[in-house]
């Protein structure tokens, strides 16, 4: 037990923690009824409809990282403009969308590294995979100690993932230790 807690009878101690709380709400309490009213919350449309002129425009939309699909399959009058039931829509599509890019990324990655442990060539390689829309990164390091070896495995590797249907490009990033 510190001095503090000898000094001061536990009542003393339960009573002034207690003080303190109710003294903390009520500042608090006080500080909400004098603050102004929050403003209206601002609809996502809204964010997006930045020249508010009450439609969203394939301009606006992108600038905010809207797909360019997801914005031409809700534009159902194809004016070139979503209304804001066009924009419900086109905001379910681009988050399915895009759930579903990350979800073909990942299996991507997972079946390449399927593949360079399955090969006898790489097997035993640390090779880093990142995906990102189809376009495949290889990094890590390869032992020189048989440098004809070491190539071979650079190039397995690069072959095994541009294999995999579904990948658009490799940027082979293996490198021989030295």
């Amino acid at each position: 037990m510190n001095t503090l807690t000898q000094a001061l009878p536990s009542r003393t101690i339960q009573t002034t923690v207690l003080g303190l709380v109710l003294i903390i709400g009520a500042v608090g309490m006080a500080r909400a009824a004098t603050s102004p009213s929050p403003t209206p919350e601002v609809t996502v449309f809204e964010r997006y409809d930045t020249n508010h002129d009450g439609q969203v425009s394939i301009k606006e939309a992108l600038a905010l990282g809207m797909l360019t699909k997801a914005f031409e399959v809700a534009d159902i009058n194809h004016d070139g403009n979503l209304n804001s039931d066009e924009f419900g829509k086109a905001e379910f599509v681009d988050a399915h969308l895009k759930v579903s890019n990350f979800i073909d990324d990942s299996v991507l990655t997972a079946k390449i590294k399927t593949g360079l442990l399955k090969n006898s060539v790489v097997k035993g390689l640390q090779v880093h995979v990142e995906t990102y829309k189809g376009i495949v990164q290889l990094s890590g390091f390869v032992d020189d100690s048989n440098k004809q070896l070491a190539i071979a495995q650079i190039a397995t590797a690069g072959q095994i993932a541009a294999g995999v249907e579904g990948v658009n490009k490799v940027i082979n990033n293996l490198v021989m230790k030295s």
